[in-house]
């Protein structure tokens, strides 16, 4: 609540199998208050965002159809985001975390960190995360012990110093609240964070896919120094 905007995280793979579920559970252990959902309705996803938990929903390729989960989604962004269902009125902002294969729809990919991930060429160099393994856990329980040791006493600036070209826009939205909690920890944590925001302004996977299409013809005509493609 310390900020007007949280940033969703979107974490998507070209095809099935691709870690993004096991990447799920990772985040599972170390959120406030998780809430996964695998197949929610529009309902069902106001009355869990308005709880003020962390969402997770995995597969949330089902469910891009819906303009209205579409709507809820992107709006809780916004710290002051609501839906209305017959007489209840949702709170809608908080975190969240979208896993799915292929895209999400560009006005979810513009207010989220979106990361882009592939089958690993030796998947038998990876484990699967069992959260009731408590061997297997107990690191996520060291991390979650700092992080509320941190909460409790550290010290957040709200205004802090963005870099040029984050001066305003979306842009700065999602990326203010990291910066901020990175300035907390140290001045290189912070000087990271810039950095990593910066990486991402000509990343294209916000984009909707028209644009992008239409920046890869234009790569193409660049490189071959022409001005049209004969057939």
């Amino acid at each position: 609540n310390h900020y007007q905007h949280t940033p969703r995280l979107v974490i998507t793979s070209p095809t099935p199998e691709c870690g993004k579920t096991n990447t799920f559970k990772c985040v599972r252990l170390l959120a406030f208050n998780p809430e996964t959902s695998m197949s929610i309705t529009t309902a069902q996803l106001s009355r869990d965002m308005d709880t003020g938990g962390t969402i997770i929903v995995d597969e949330a390729e089902h469910i891009f159809g819906d303009h209205g989960r579409v709507d809820i989604i992107k709006g809780g962004f916004d710290k002051y985001a609501t839906k209305r269902i017959h007489k209840d009125t949702f709170q809608l902002f908080g975190p969240m975390a979208i896993g799915g294969v292929d895209r999400v729809p560009g006005a979810i990919a513009s207010r989220a960190l979106n990361i882009h991930i592939f089958k690993s060429e030796h998947p038998e160099d990876f484990i699967t995360i069992s959260p009731d393994d408590p061997k297997m856990s107990a690191p996520f329980q060291q991390a979650q012990t700092l992080i509320a040791a941190w909460v409790e006493k550290g010290h957040l600036n709200l205004r802090p110093e963005m870099p040029d070209g984050m001066k305003g826009g979306r842009y700065r939205d999602k990326w203010l609240p990291l910066i901020s909690i990175a300035d907390s920890f140290g001045v290189e944590w912070g000087k990271s964070a810039r950095k990593a925001a910066l990486s991402t302004i000509n990343d294209t996977s916000d984009l909707v896919i028209q644009a992008k299409l239409l920046l890869d013809f234009e790569t193409i005509f660049n490189d071959r120094d022409v001005r049209y493609i004969r057939k």
